[in-house]
């Protein structure tokens, strides 16, 4: 063999440029390069833990409880050298399955741990972790002060065991130095606990003020499932005037599992510094009204470069809500979802778009009402244009109520040249289909993403609307010179 092929330096820069998958392949060729692509490998793959522990002996299959577990045989005792050197140049761990490992296999492994040190070395930066409901706190095995990216989620179709948070807390209190990013189950406090406003302390979560430990993270994705999932956990109250670390955050997700968004934690959010919050999301979890406001009022005065606000109300859009999501001078995005109807008046709506600062910068409005309240829109065709000053939207999902359409009413508007995706739900009569087919191709002629659906006040889908506006577009683009 050539000496440049086996010179380790120059194998390993090749290496690199080769794909994770297709390792295997070259450490097929010969020993040297079987040596430098396996442990290039395992540097830049996600490993198993499981695979990582088949390497002191082997593996058996077992059931436990309708899964499928691994017993480990005798340790090989040259095995171990080769494990810390794998298990050490690791730098993305997956956990599944309860660590893919019964207990008393578990246990063997901790006592190596123990013996010889820990298992992980600084460069273990990202770990993916499925809890099971077997799962028992076993964080000691892959504590690592390194750790940048934690993904922890629960498998199984009952709520977490306690375990979870606990689990959760021991790689913060190592981690808290070089996180960046975290998602994992959280707790939610009942609500009953806070429902006196008076009180001068309330319920809170102990994962939320360990958070607000890890400077350095800027990515939060809470997964939130109701207190009675962990009773056994002791809760902390804390005073109402109590303020958490500030935290430099980019992004803050919250995802309820059969549970609205608790007053708790909007109250911990207000009592939090986010200066650099530039995503907040709500999706698909409600929100009540008091608890939007809360949190909304809080990131109008310390969040001021937001661009991108999600949130899905429980109750009814009201004027103080929409005012405040509006009131974010850099806000690029905003996704309302409001299960309840829409109690915003013309006039409001006026009012808000006219005055907001933030519609200089909008380039996705999406507002959208629940099946059930549907019906309920109060917003007629005049409210497109008070977009007209968005001068960047390229996105806009609204429901219309164009039951009283004459397009001659909107003649000489200025079209909106920067519009590219638009989904409209429009209350109108049949006779003027039309007349509102002319209307939006000439008011919208560069959308390249339509959907316009037609109902009737008795309920009525009216079909082929999207294809009317589409075929009026085709026409006008013939047309221009």
């Amino acid at each position: 063999m050539h000496l440049v092929l086996s010179t380790p330096e120059l194998l390993l820069a090749i290496f690199e440029w080769i794909p994770v998958d297709q390792l295997l392949a070259i450490a097929l060729v010969n020993q040297t390069w079987s040596e430098w692509a396996l442990d290039l490998k395992w540097k830049t793959a996600w490993v198993p833990f499981k695979a990582l522990v088949s390497i002191l002996g082997t593996l058996q299959p077992i059931r436990f409880n309708k899964h499928l577990l691994y017993t480990l045989g005798p340790i090989v005792s040259t095995a171990s050298a080769l494990f810390y050197r794998r298990s050490r140049a690791v730098t993305r761990l997956t956990f599944r399955n309860g660590f893919g490992l019964e207990s008393s296999s578990l246990e063997r492994v901790k006592e190596l741990s123990l013996q010889q040190g820990a298992i992980f070395s600084d460069r273990l930066a990202h770990v993916y972790i499925m809890l099971e409901e077997q799962t028992t706190d076993t964080g000691h095995l892959i504590l690592a002060p390194s750790l940048r990216d934690i993904a922890i989620e629960f498998g199984w179709p009952r709520p977490p065991p306690p375990t979870t948070i606990t689990f959760t807390n021991s790689l913060l209190s190592v981690a808290a130095g070089n996180l960046h990013s975290i998602a994992t189950v959280f707790e939610w406090p009942h609500d009953a606990d806070n429902q006196d406003e008076n009180a001068e302390s309330y319920v809170a979560s102990p994962l939320w003020e360990a958070l607000t430990s890890a400077p350095g993270l800027r990515h939060v994705y809470l997964l939130g499932h109701s207190p009675n999932d962990y009773a056994s956990l002791s809760v902390p109250r804390f005073p109402r005037n109590r303020t958490f670390s500030a935290m430099d955050l980019e992004s803050l997700t919250l995802v309820g599992v059969r549970s609205s968004i608790p007053t708790s934690i909007a109250l911990s959010i207000a009592a939090t510094h986010m200066p650099n919050l530039l995503r907040f999301e709500t999706p698909d979890t409600c929100m009540g009204t008091q608890e939007a406001s809360i949190i909304l009022r809080h990131l109008r005065s310390t969040s001021l470069r937001l661009e991108a606000l999600t949130l899905c109300l429980e109750q009814n859009l009201e004027e103080t809500i929409l005012e405040d999501c509006l009131s974010f001078e850099r806000l690029r995005s905003l996704s309302l979802t409001c299960k309840g109807a829409n109690s915003v008046t013309e006039a409001e709506w006026s009012r808000i778009t006219r005055s907001s600062p933030a519609l200089s910068t909008l380039r996705t409005f999406s507002l959208k009402q629940s099946s059930r309240h549907s019906w309920e829109v109060p917003l007629n065709v005049s409210s497109l244009f008070t977009f007209c000053r968005a001068t960047e939207l390229e996105s806009l999902t609204l429901s219309l109520n164009a039951m009283a359409f004459s397009s001659s009413v909107y003649l000489g508007r200025h079209p909106f040249h920067s519009l590219r995706h638009l989904s409209l739900v429009v209350h109108i009569p049949e006779s003027v289909c039309d007349q509102f087919a002319w209307f939006i191709a000439s008011m919208c002629p560069n959308v390249q993403s339509l959907h316009v659906m037609g109902v009737t006040w008795n309920g009525q889908i009216i079909r082929g609307l999207t294809q009317m506006v589409w075929g009026r577009i085709s026409d006008q683009g013939a047309r221009a010179p």
